[in-house]
């Protein structure tokens, strides 16, 4: 009766488990597209945030030595 109790539940279970493998299979696509889409933009306000720190740093040099 157990055994028989068990594959029951399984089969039942069976639908369940392949509808969170395959959602997560598509979550971890989904998030790995992404990451390839805005790493280039990342990498480009670095940059822009970098270049604005240099030229502030310089400003206020400057006004230190004045």
């Amino acid at each position: 009766m157990k055994r028989f109790l068990f594959i029951i539940f399984v089969i039942a279970m069976t639908p369940i488990y392949l509808i969170l493998h395959f959602l997560g299979w598509f979550i971890s696509g989904y998030i790995e597209i992404m990451t390839d889409i805005t790493e280039p933009i990342v990498d480009v306000i670095t940059d822009l945030v970098e270049n604005m720190v240099e030229f502030w740093k310089r400003v206020f040099k400057r006004r230190r030595e004045e």
